[in-house]
């Protein structure tokens, strides 16, 4: 039915959990509904309702969103069409063939079907994994189960049981849904790009399928890289087979049921255990072990999303190249002894063992440097010896914030005590806290080594270092055997560049004039002989064509907030066809972005892409690959509570107000063209109209936040954010009140919402304190002209200030607001008795 070669392609692709499965209304012919009857495919379905509808004369072939249309404009009640549809396209007999796909450990399965066959043939299958179905037109993005234990099904169309206005049959939604970028279809095509997929059942007529990869698959010069697919039909028209050359589908002539049956004599599908020691070997000791409980499983799974177990890869000495170009590091770079030896890694190392043979009481440490200093590295290659050691080690990189009770239970219920890091532990935030506060409650509290930039660390997490059980090392300068021995690393990969003609005390001398700069950049300068800002700024002058530079920006924006992109993200940021973004990712940016073994797509380091981004690539070319960036996420992210995924985090990163302004070189107008450009994607999203309210508040209008803040109130009303928003808007509107009684009024506005925030909840949210504290000192400083009045007000501010850095000590911005508080009240104090003592 294959060839030997597409045979083995399709079997190693189902094996690693690669495979797409796409079915059509042919797929489900063979299934009975509860008329007896085949489930009828779309023109079957036209015909049956060309009935209904009691139309004269017999069917003409009009197509079904043409009748479907008729048929939802007809007068005749939602119910009774409702009951016709399930009637006809619920299946209640299932052959035993169908039950073949469901022993496949699809990568995502989708379908143009409303019918319920692929979920009774789950049913009728029984055990794992489970189907996780979701319904396109109505659902949120939500990820797949990496662990496997569900495999999602996305019905493109609509779902039944369920409302007729709610499937995409009808010329008027299909109108509609391609109108909008529709997000699933989308999501179908950036999966297509990258994972083989077998077509069932479908003759790839779909409106919204079309209008889907021709939005991505402009004709380009560059051959279709896409891996092959399969079309598995009886017969295909001769005038298709080009069509299905070009997207790189080969075309099985069989039917379904010949083809699954054949699948199954010909290939032994493996089970869960043998696909996830390909997919996730780490996790596989956790998730099925025949000793351990469903819930204890679901614990660990839940556990290991947030904090995977370190792994122990054989080393890799293809990528030392790259590797000293300043990648950051992967754990085979570790492994294979790339990074030189520091002097801090052994003492790290020395108190972390210290720590876990004291197992009664949570010990944390610390790693703070700046970028570049080589912070990840040291933390990296702890990690990796004390997995080798025999611990159980655990390493997040911060871009994906953990559910706390579920890092509690899976740490209850591993057999010793683990080692928790956290890299980049700012991208946490608060929750990195709470999370300190939780796992000194465990049965075996853990050790924990986070990872911070110095200005980072000063600024939000500061008050670790005050606790009685933790300890932070700082990234020194390089030391002489630290440089001796990054000599001899360099010189043993053949990567001394221009020192290779020099003797080791040339050598030597090199580093040493840069041994105070960041590793990155020390090594960088002393093997290439050039300043590090003009090494990175002739590499970007390189990309000559401007979808490269625009694309390589889109990566390099994620990168700089420490959090990569999927290669299914950053493709669909491309302005071209799928062939010229493959090919210019493998030409024109070959080694400038690397993707690593999990599909991640990133610039080779935060500290180069941050320098692209920030000071040397053109505000426009920024400004493009912002707006690409942000529409591509809004797929995905979804609306409801409990956003943690690392592309929530990264949508939060580059929409905060602050950080846009700044970006931008304080240009409101160019910061305010972002906001207007992506509104369109994020019309539900309250967020990110509270952030549009507060650039205006902070730096525009304020007139001009009214609106945002509105959009932002309707989608979440009541919320702390928005109540808090509203507050700084009084606040900041009494600013600019022309009289006492007018500022006043919206001075008390303000004060009751915040004053009411600070009591309900002031503990956890330091958000409302710094708002009042900040802003009052102004409001005070503009409108109070009674010393005793300003007094009293300023010593009131202080002792709120007080109270906040109490609960929330650990914020920078808090602790500023703070003693801008004390400054204030304890200077007049001070003039007030100086005057006094002057008798005035």
């Amino acid at each position: 039915m294959l060839g030997e070669s597409d045979r083995k392609f399709l079997f190693r692709a189902i094996s690693a959990n690669r495979c797409l499965l796409f079915v059509g209304a042919g797929f489900s012919r063979e299934a009975q509904n509860a008329l007896a009857k085949s489930i009828p495919d779309g023109q079957g379905l036209a015909k049956d309702l060309w009935s209904w509808l009691r139309f004269d004369g017999d069917f003409d072939d009009s197509p079904l969103s043409e009748v479907y249309e008729a048929a939802l404009r007809s007068g005749r009640s939602m119910a009774d069409l409702k009951g016709f549809l399930e009637e006809r396209l619920l299946a209640v007999e299932v052959p035993d063939w169908y039950r073949i796909p469901t022993d496949i450990y699809w990568f995502r399965m989708y379908s143009t079907n409303a019918d319920n066959v692929v979920e009774s043939s789950f049913r009728q299958r029984g055990g794992a994994p489970e189907v996780s179905c979701v319904n396109a037109v109505v659902d949120d993005y939500e990820d797949r189960d990496q662990f496997l234990r569900t495999i999602q099904y996305i019905k493109l169309n609509g779902s039944l049981p369920g409302r007729p206005e709610g499937l995409t049959f009808s010329t008027r939604e299909y109108a509609r849904r391609s109108a909008q970028f529709d997000q699933w279809y989308d999501h179908f095509v950036r999966d297509y790009t990258f994972h083989p997929t077998i077509f069932v059942g479908s003759e790839l007529r779909e409106p919204l399928f079309w209008q889907a990869i021709e939005a991505r698959q402009a004709r380009g010069k560059n051959p279709e890289e896409r891996p092959r697919s399969f079309l598995i039909a009886p017969s295909v028209s001769p005038a298709k087979l080009p069509i299905l050359q070009d997207l790189n589908i080969v075309h099985v002539r069989a039917r379904a049921c010949d083809f699954f049956t054949w699948l199954r004599a010909t290939y032994d599908f493996p089970d869960r255990g043998a696909v996830l020691r390909l997919v996730a070997p780490e996790a596989v000791e956790f998730l099925l072990a025949e000793s351990l409980s469903t819930a204890d499983k679901d614990a660990f799974a839940e556990f290991l999303t947030s904090f995977p177990r370190v792994p122990q890869p054989a080393s890799q000495q293809a990528r030392a190249r790259t590797y000293f170009l300043g990648v950051a590091p992967r754990w085979e770079d570790i492994a294979t002894d790339f990074d030189a030896p520091r002097i801090l890694t052994k003492s790290l190392l020395e108190a972390v063992e210290a720590a876990w043979h004291a197992p009664d009481a949570l010990a944390v440490f610390g790693v703070v440097g700046t970028g570049g200093s080589g912070k990840s590295t040291i933390l990296m290659r702890a990690a990796f010896a004390l997995r080798q050691g025999g611990r159980q080690v655990f390493f997040s990189e911060g871009s994906e914030r953990p559910e706390i009770d579920a890092v509690v239970a899976g740490l209850d219920r591993l057999n010793q005590r683990a080692v928790l890091f956290v890299d980049n532990a700012h991208l946490f935030g608060p929750l990195i806290h709470k999370l300190l506060r939780a796992v000194a409650n465990c049965k075996r509290p853990p050790v924990i080594v986070f990872g911070a930039r110095l200005n980072v660390f000063e600024r939000q997490l500061k008050t670790i270092a005050q606790r009685q059980d933790s300890r932070v090392f700082e990234v020194d300068d390089l030391a002489d055997e630290e440089i001796t021995a990054l000599i001899a690393t360099l010189g043993r990969y053949a990567q001394l560049g221009h020192l290779a003609d020099k003797t080791e005390d040339q050598r030597f001398s090199e580093f040493k004039l840069r041994a105070k700069k960041q590793i990155l950049v020390a090594m960088r300068e002393a093997t290439e002989g050039y300043g590090f800002d003009e090494i990175v700024r002739n590499e970007f002058a390189e990309i000559d064509n401007r979808e490269a530079r625009i694309l390589f920006i889109c990566a390099a924006v994620a990168t700089a907030e420490l959090i990569d992109l999927t290669r299914e993200q950053w493709l669909a940021c491309a302005e071209v066809a799928p062939a010229e973004a493959l090919a210019i990712f493998a030409s024109n940016l070959r080694g400038l972005l690397l993707q690593d073994e999990r599909g991640r797509v990133a610039a080779r380091h935060s500290i180069i892409a941050e320098l692209i981004v920030d000071r040397i690539a053109e505000r426009t070319d920024v400004s493009e690959a912002y707006v690409r960036l942000l529409n591509t996420i809004a797929h995905d992210i979804y609306s409801g509570p409990g956003r943690a995924t690392r592309t929530w985090r990264l949508f939060v990163r580059l929409i905060d107000h602050k950080r846009i302004f700044l970006r931008f070189a304080h240009n409101l107008e160019l910061a305010r063209s972002i906001y207007l450009s992506v509104a369109q994607y994020f019309t539900n999203d309250g967020h990110f109209w509270l952030q549009f309210a507060n650039l205006e508040i902070e730096y525009g209008e304020a007139r001009n936040a009214r609106p945002h803040l509105a959009h932002a109130e309707a989608l979440m009303p009541e919320h702390r954010y928005v109540l808090t928003t509203k507050a700084h808007l009084a606040l900041r509107e009494s600013f600019d009140a022309t009289s006492i009684e007018d500022a006043m009024a919206l001075r008390k506005e303000a004060e009751e919402i915040l004053l009411t925030q600070i009591r309900a909840g002031g503990a956890q949210d330091e958000y409302p304190y710094h708002v009042y504290v900040n802003r009052m000192l102004r409001w005070v400083e503009m409108w109070v002209t009674d010393r005793a009045e300003k007094r009293k007000e300023l010593e009131k501010l202080y002792h709120l200030g007080q109270e906040a850095v109490l609960y929330h000590g650990y914020s920078r911005r808090i602790r500023d607001v703070a003693e801008s508080a004390r400054r204030a009240y304890l200077g007049l104090a001070v003039r007030d008795g100086a005057s006094k003592a002057r008798g005035e």
